[in-house]
């Protein structure tokens, strides 16, 4: 994953992002459900691949950790997190590449994120080393049928990549092995959203920063890409309009 580019894109949609992450917020308020009602005694929390924060008032409320950390790889996106929690501990980096010391972190929680992972294994085996022992990861992830009907749409027009392709859940389960976590919970929730036009969600994913495709070479020309939307409208549209599936995955893991 061309980290850089993913980046300057969430960069660049920093100011539009609240404004179009509605399945973003949908999927972060299901997956803070799981963090315990009381926080107790939590040092250290970071919210990884933070975005503009929103998680970041919920976890200083319910956890009230004594540092709470926003990561993440953009700093456009950063400074928007700043503003909706302003005693936040501010970290650029990579998911990857954690800067933070062995058994360091009580929690570690990260939503619609971690999608953007070279490998599920590596990310994992630096989760289990920043956790102090018994420490929690919570995070929530897209599977491999998310867009399925982009995906679909795009392969009448050529064979190159256009959408992203995501962990399956044995990678995760796998990973968490190799890592040495615990998998305490794992759920999946089929989540599908209509827009009035296909080109409705491919405005959406540019706004959220979403529209990185890895491997992807080139762009396309006008005439594909109404071609494409057309294959996506007389093949899935409806009285509701054009479906889009999200296949969202919820875990949490134990150090």
């Amino acid at each position: 994953m061309n980290k850089l580019a993913v980046a300057r894109s969430f960069d660049r949609a920093a100011a539009s992002y609240d404004q179009a992450a509605h399945l973003q917020r949908r999927v972060a308020d299901r997956l803070l459900e799981a963090l315990p009602a009381q926080g107790g005694a939590v040092e250290s929390v970071v919210d990884l691949g933070t975005g503009t924060g929103y998680c970041l008032p919920i976890l200083q409320q319910t956890l009230q950790p004594k540092v709470l950390t926003a990561l993440d790889l953009s700093p456009a996106m950063l400074r928007r997190a700043q503003l909706r929690c302003p005693e936040v501990r501010l970290v650029q980096a990579d998911l990857e590449n954690l800067p933070f010391a062995a058994a360091s972190q009580d929690w570690l929680v990260s939503s619609l994120a971690v999608q953007w992972l070279t490998t599920a294994e590596h990310f994992l085996v630096e989760a289990q080393r920043v956790l102090r022992p018994g420490g929690r990861l919570l995070f929530a992830t897209l599977g491999p049928d998310t867009l399925k009907e982009l995906r679909w749409a795009w392969t009448q027009i050529d064979d190159h990549p256009h959408v992203n392709t995501f962990f399956k859940e044995d990678e995760w389960h796998l990973g968490a092995q190799s890592a040495g976590l615990r998998v305490l919970r794992h759920e999946q929730e089929p989540v599908t959203l209509y827009y009035h036009q296909p080109a409705q969600l491919l405005s959406e994913l540019k706004q959220l920063g979403a529209s990185h495709v890895e491997g992807r070479q080139g762009g396309v020309s006008p005439l594909a890409f109404r071609r494409m939307l057309g294959h996506y409208q007389r093949r899935f549209g409806s009285e509701q309009g054009c479906p889009a599936h999200w296949q969202v995955s919820y875990w949490m893991m134990q150090a």
